[in-house]
């Protein structure tokens, strides 16, 4: 009597955490911090999504009276969160040069503004952005000094957006993304995964699979609008096919694009190979001068 009562109760606070909309306990935390850099995480309420959202920002620990720090929106992959970046990489020490990193969580989205009605897009654009540059006042508001980057989903998105925004964001860096998300059909080696594809994009055909296809935005925005692509790929990457293919694509264009295809497969250990030339070039791209790249791990 006394067990069974026991697994009611687990059974019941299951049922209220789910309902709740809570997630599981958040694991252990352990960013690469650097010297003369500070850590913030901030949470956010978001009327557009109606929740909590945390974001994580690293900025320079001392910043003069009217300096103008460039800032890079860094979007994690899927099954990650806002703390992977400086969890999995020693980017925070990117902070020291003068920029400010903000890291918002994906919540377990496609940062889409999806068919089911949950507006991601709409979140990040009208809310986060504006939040950014009223908490640090230093933050660049001008397309030249502000760059956006992603691994994986995140890649995707960074990519996204910079191509429906090219008025805010003048660099991209893209690490193995996953351009062929708004063409996926159902697998039935993975109906999980296709039912959640379908959820968020809709059936084959529909307007939002259109809006968020990057294929078909690179083919639209004018050439003098477009940002400067940072791509890189593995061999042995299963999304190397559609990396490929959008490459293809911003070559037709005569897009601005480097794209390094390199050893090894889908992981951080070969993110953080690309991470030295990445920071450098971003900072040159901001007119920063270009100290030590940081280490990889």
């Amino acid at each position: 009597m006394i067990l069974a009562t026991m697994r009611l109760r687990r059974l019941f606070l299951l049922v209220l955490l789910t309902t709740a909309g809570c997630r599981a306990p958040l694991a252990h935390d352990h960013p690469q911090l650097a010297p003369d850099v500070r850590m913030t995480d901030i949470t956010l309420f978001s009327r557009v999504l109606d929740r909590d959202m945390p974001v994580r920002v690293i900025a320079p620990a001392h910043i003069a009276p009217g300096q103008v720090l460039p800032v890079i929106y860094l979007l994690h992959g899927a099954g990650e969160d806002f703390r992977t970046w400086t969890n999995e990489t020693p980017i925070a020490a990117l902070a020291a040069s003068g920029v400010i990193l903000v890291m918002p969580d994906g919540a377990k989205t496609y940062y889409v503004n999806d068919a089911s009605g949950h507006r991601y897009e709409d979140f990040f654009f009208t809310e986060l952005i504006p939040a950014i540059h009223q908490r640090y006042p230093q933050a660049a508001t001008d397309r030249a000094h502000t760059a956006i980057a992603g691994n994986s989903r995140g890649g995707y998105a960074a990519t996204l957006y910079s191509l429906k925004h090219p008025e805010l964001f003048s660099y991209v860096a893209a690490l193995s993304s996953a351009y062929d998300l708004a063409e996926r059909r159902f697998r039935w080696r993975t109906p999980g995964e296709s039912m959640d594809y379908r959820r968020t994009f809709g059936p084959q055909g529909s307007p939002v699979r259109a809006a968020n296809n990057p294929y078909a935005l690179v083919a639209k925005i004018p050439a003098a609008d477009a940002p400067y692509f940072y791509l890189t790929c593995a061999e042995h990457d299963s999304l190397l096919p559609p990396n490929q293919s959008f490459v293809g694509a911003l070559k037709q264009r005569n897009l601005p694009y480097e794209f390094h295809l390199v050893p090894g497969g889908h992981s951080w250990s070969v993110w953080n190979e690309q991470l030295p030339t990445l920071e450098a070039k971003i900072l040159t791209h901001f007119g920063l001068p270009t100290p030590n790249s940081s280490p990889t791990i």
